[in-house]
């Protein structure tokens, strides 16, 4: 796919609008690639820090690219990123924190047991987060009420935790929206219907859910284009709290290409964390 299909996919939906977001001045941001132009590889190249910038460097080499099927719950994924199994496997240019475990009782009655993850160096996919929390015998987040949604933000309601698209990070700036903490919803569809296909990892039904709404308030949503959620046509099929200017309880649609593992130019945005929950207390 070009980088031409990922700006056609992360535009408003009005045709208006996403003309006046590709047409408006690009300069790259100091420390960044300019990838927008280059060929196309075979992953989603249109960004990324250059080497020296930090422990995520340099765009990837162009060429053949080793592409592996992962499969995550109902979903199968092509990556072309190592996947490391557990924690205990993971390398050491990745930096997180496993923060302390806590407990939540659901509406339902039951109690269940919430893990914060903190990756500092933010290399850590969706895909590669749900291998790891399957690993720990849990799954990431899933959300079926208010109430656990709300305690769950609670856990990371800090900008710590959010990544925030820099000014010039790619041709569309992004207008600095956040990308939170993952969350264990995956789209299962092959239809255009952004809402259609969600499914929690857990199993459980998909009554709930608490997707971001279009505010153009200027502080909350400082983005001119309409930025409910989820928007991705069918291409953004992974999700986690975030897609608005502040730390926010809602979620948003993003591209499973978020924040992978190694020298890879990173074209969709970076992660800093994710949340595991457990059906039971974990050892």
């Amino acid at each position: 796919m070009t980088s031409k299909h990922i700006l056609i996919a992360l535009a408003t939906s009005t045709a208006l609008l996403a003309t006046q977001a590709v047409a408006q001045d690009y300069t790259p941001a100091e420390g960044y690639y300019d990838l927008s132009d280059q060929p196309d590889t075979g992953m989603f190249v249109q960004g990324g820090p250059k080497p020296g910038q930090g422990k995520l460097s340099g765009p990837p080499p162009l060429g053949e690219v080793q592409m592996e099927d992962v499969q995550v719950g109902p979903a199968t994924f092509t990556v072309n990123y190592p996947i490391f199994d557990n924690f205990d496997a993971l390398p050491e240019d990745v930096d997180l924190i496993r923060e302390p475990v806590q407990s939540f009782e659901r509406p339902e009655g039951d109690t269940h047991y919430y893990e914060v993850v903190l990756v500092n160096s933010m290399n850590i996919s969706w895909v590669q987060a749900a291998i790891l929390a399957q690993g720990e015998g849990g799954y990431l987040a899933s959300l079926t009420s208010a109430e656990e949604n709300a305690f769950v933000f609670s856990l990371v309601d800090d900008d710590k935790y959010f990544w925030e698209f820099p000014d010039d990070y790619t041709p569309d700036s992004h207008y600095r929206i956040k990308i939170g903490p993952f969350l264990g919803g995956v789209r299962v569809s092959d239809t255009e219907d952004s809402l259609a296909g969600w499914q929690w990892l857990s199993g459980e039904p998909w009554d709930y859910s608490n997707w971001a709404q279009n505010l153009n308030d200027g502080v909350t949503d400082r983005d001119p284009r309409n930025n409910t959620q989820p928007n991705g046509a069918g291409r953004q099929n992974v999700m986690g709290f975030g897609e608005l200017n502040v730390p926010v309880p809602t979620w948003g649609d993003y591209w499973d290409t978020v924040a992978q593992y190694g020298e890879r130019g990173m074209p969709s945005g970076y992660n800093k964390g994710f949340v595991i929950e457990y059906d039971t207390m974990p050892n």
